[in-house]
């Protein structure tokens, strides 16, 4: 009688399930396993993006901002929206607080843009 061999894996993610030619069902098989790990692989492969430092993209082309990069800092006009030393640099307001050009008391530590 002929050994039985393997016509087919368990598809997709689940437990590793062996088809044989006699019918008969069984769990692991070292075939089975490396069709499940190629499997997880291209998984893994399709929601993996690519990403440049300001923009992530799928392999399905969909894109997001890319999570590492600088986040965009909202332009302020110093003495205006917020307080600034000489450099151009935002200080902290002061406690008493202070009026700024648009009409904003600006007070307390890291006095910017409300």
């Amino acid at each position: 009688m002929q050994e039985p061999v393997i016509v087919d894996c368990q598809p997709g993610m689940g437990p590793i399930t062996t088809y044989w030619s006699n019918g008969s069902v069984t769990g692991y098989s070292d075939y089975c396993q490396s069709v499940h790990d190629q499997a997880l692989a291209e998984e893994v492969a399709a929601n993996t993006p690519v990403c440049d430092g300001a923009v992530c993209t799928y392999p399905s082309g969909a894109q997001v901002v890319d999570p590492s990069a600088n986040q965009v800092v909202i332009p302020y006009t110093c003495g205006y929206d917020v307080l600034c030393d000489e450099a151009g640099n935002v200080i902290p307001g002061p406690e008493s607080g202070v009026m700024l050009g648009n009409g904003w008391m600006c007070a307390g530590n890291g006095c910017t843009r409300p």
